[in-house]
């Protein structure tokens, strides 16, 4: 029900963190370090880190190569290197660099992090999750990996386990805003929907620009009977996003419960206005157009709906059942079939009640 935004990534170790840094003039300085002294790594090494600031990644990727001819087993230019592969969309030589990284030194553990997110990057889940656990088994108070592996968890739908990571890093990190969203998106699924709220009320606290916060709360809020809350939170996401779909949607049938049925043909018929395309738009407002009495209308929108998508199981499941209550059951028959057929085993009820 819940739709999530991406989900972030822990900052890579090696990642150059946010610092008051001309870019141009440190590289500038390193430029003479280097002139002076050809192998000087470090300057090499500041050098790549600068250029990625200035997302210049292949020039990066060059410094770090220049530091593992003159040192090959420099650990620093293989995880450097690794990210900013990963930059590039590389993540399989990211990979490789990590890897080697960690043949040098096994108890690496911002390589095991690392490699954990460019297995994550991939899609192997699994992968990553058994790295970061190497890097917790290394570092049990590693707040990044904890963090990541918990993100890793909330996507195979393991949400109690990911509650119990994030538990972890919010005992060593109070203020890390982030944990406290993505614990409450967990806690959502888990159906602790208060809990959520709680948790999704202090990341916007200590991050007002998690701005994704808004819709999922929403979400939640619904779940507590709270459709004007929900309304409010929906209110915002759109402000941020005005062809948020999933957000009319769901401002829609809080409206609904409210009984506000022109407001809620109004979030419908906004969103057919920026996607005149959208099933989901056509489904909502065949329900509503059904809901006021306004028969033909609603098969019209339904019928759109199952135009736009032949294997829509609900919009047939909504559609037989108006077809059945107004007479057409040859009709109306074939759209619960459809409907049974498309996993929607409450089709196969309302026959047996025909």
């Amino acid at each position: 029900m819940m739709k999530r935004d991406v989900t972030k990534k822990p900052k890579k170790k090696g990642t150059p963190k946010p610092r008051k840094v001309n870019p141009l003039k440190r590289i500038e300085l390193c430029n003479k370090w280097i002139s002076e002294t050809p192998r000087d790594v470090d300057s090499y090494l500041e050098r790549a880190e600068m250029k990625y600031l200035l997302r210049d990644f292949e020039g990066a990727i060059a410094d770090c190569e220049v530091v593992l001819r003159i040192k090959p087993d420099n650990i620093a230019a293989l995880n450097n290197r690794g990210i900013y592969k990963s930059e590039t969309g590389d993540h399989f030589g990211a990979m490789d660099d990590y890897t080697a990284a960690i043949e040098i030194d096994s108890n690496c553990k911002e390589a095991f992090l690392n490699r954990a997110i460019a297995n994550d990057d991939t899609g192997n889940v699994q992968e990553a999750i058994m790295d970061f656990d190497v890097a917790i088994k290394i570092d049990p108070f590693y707040k990044d990996a904890l963090f990541g592996r918990a993100c890793a968890k909330s996507r195979l739908g393991s949400w109690k386990s990911a509650v119990e990571d994030h538990d972890r890093v919010l005992e060593l990190d109070p203020l890390f805003a982030k944990a406290f969203y993505y614990r409450g998106l967990d806690k959502f699924m888990l159906d602790f929907d208060r809990e959520a709220i709680d948790d999704l009320d202090r990341a916007l606290e200590l991050d007002p620009s998690i701005t994704d916060v808004y819709y999922n709360r929403g979400l939640a809020k619904r779940c507590v009977f709270d459709d004007k809350g929900a309304i409010e939170d929906f209110n915002k996401a759109i402000v941020i996003n005005p062809v948020f779909t999933l957000a009319y949607l769901n401002r829609c049938k809080a409206k609904f419960e409210l009984n506000d049925m022109q407001g809620a043909l109004g979030d419908i018929l906004e969103i057919l206005k920026y996607d005149p395309l959208c099933e989901e738009g056509f489904l909502g407002l065949g329900i509503l157009r059904l809901e006021m009495g306004e028969y033909i209308k609603a098969y019209q929108a339904l019928s759109k709906a199952i135009e736009l998508n032949s294997r829509y199981g609900y919009a047939f499941l909504v559609r037989g059942d108006l077809l059945m209550n107004m007479g057409f059951k040859v009709e109306g028959r074939e759209d619960l079939l459809k409907a049974g057929f498309l996993g929607f085993r409450e089709a196969y009820d309302i026959l047996n009640d025909n």
